[in-house]
């Protein structure tokens, strides 16, 4: 698993100063379900969306609890097809083969049809660490997308866990509506965390992405039932040709808490 990260990483960085020439399109930077950024792997059928290869390193560190994250993507796109993969180590360390930290892998596909204003895909994420609770979890999802990816959205999502030990599947379910304009998209999301017990246990969300030739910015808002906290999310990215690099935080708003921050590092060619 350690050489895994350091090979995908390297990649990137590699990828990055020698700023490969190519055409790419890819949306960059939203945390949403309906406009999601093409290396988040949060809805599988918009990967269908991207055209190019992207390459990049997520981190993002918690002082307060002192554990990190580090997360190597790559996802390819013709326009009509999207296919990606992704690593995940999240602990004290980042390094050594000790209990410290735990990995998981993921895989996302999409396919988009009737000129791109339907796309569908689903993915997969599974702990590939001794001890797991089930044999991953799998997602599917739906999606209208207005002309030319402005106008009116429209998405709906499912996922479940596979052979969980207890014997109980957790299902979920999200609808997501939205609307794309020529620099900027918003939408609202709302998810049923477990459908075999659906009563205030729900995620209603909001979210709004800007994005320029040379920047693009994201901002997100979410309400969680029946823990009753609110989180805030931001991101701020600078373009430079083939490479952006961006800045994130993530922060519940409860008092004692505070906030996640880290950086992403890509290449799209």
């Amino acid at each position: 698993m350690k050489n895994l990260l350091v090979c995908l990483f390297t990649l990137v960085i590699s990828v990055s100063v020698a700023q490969a020439k190519g055409t790419s399109s890819l949306s960059r930077g939203g945390y949403g379900f309906l406009f999601p950024d093409a290396n988040s792997f949060l809805n599988g059928g918009q990967m269908a969306t991207t055209s190019g290869t992207a390459v990049e390193a997520f981190y993002k560190r918690h002082d307060h609890l002192k554990t990190q994250t580090l997360s190597p993507s790559i996802v390819w796109g013709s326009g009509k097809v999207g296919l990606g993969a992704y690593v995940n180590r999240t602990g004290n360390s980042l390094t050594g083969n000790d209990s410290s930290h735990t990995d998981t892998m993921g895989a996302g596909l999409g396919v988009s049809l009737a000129q791109g204003r339907v796309t569908a895909g689903g993915t997969f994420t599974r702990s590939i660490d001794t001890a797991q609770s089930n044999d991953g979890t799998v997602s599917a999802a739906l999606n209208y997308n207005g002309s030319k990816s402005q106008g009116f959205h429209m998405g709906a999502g499912f996922s479940t866990s596979l052979n969980s030990r207890s014997g109980a599947e957790t299902k979920s379910a999200t609808l997501a509506m939205g609307w794309g304009f020529s620099m900027a998209t918003i939408e609202a999301n709302y998810q049923l965390k477990d459908l075999d017990h659906t009563s205030n246990n729900y995620k209603a969300s909001g979210y709004l992405n800007f994005g320029g030739s040379n920047y693009y910015a994201s901002t997100g808002y979410s309400y969680d039932r029946p823990t009753k906290q609110s989180a805030v999310s931001g991101r701020l990215g600078y373009i430079m040709g083939n490479v952006d690099f961006s800045v994130h935080s993530e922060h519940t708003v409860q008092t004692g808490q505070t906030p996640y921050y880290g950086a992403t590092l890509r290449a799209a060619f």
